[in-house]
């Protein structure tokens, strides 16, 4: 769940908060895109249980990045429906 910010007449204004968390998300997208050129695979962890924690740690920087992109992109959306 997304705390949305409350546009008002002494905060950031609606525009900037789209065009800011815009490119907070989009920053967020070429960073998983980046991690996803990096190479991995379990021939790199030989030792028993090791490519496991490997794969269990990337998945969840992963998944922590989609989810800040996931806030990014909803508060930009809701200043958007404002802008408008």
């Amino acid at each position: 769940m997304t705390t949305l910010p409350t546009i008002n007449l002494n905060g950031t204004s609606a525009k900037m908060l789209m065009r800011e968390n815009l490119e907070a998300q989009r920053a967020i997208e070429d960073a998983l895109e980046a991690i996803r050129k990096v190479e991995f695979h379990p021939r790199d962890y030989p030792n028993p249980g090791q490519w496991e924690a490997a794969l269990a740690e990337r998945t969840a920087i992963e998944r922590s990045l989609f989810l800040a992109g996931a806030h990014f992109m909803a508060v930009a959306e809701h200043a958007a429906n404002l802008c408008n």
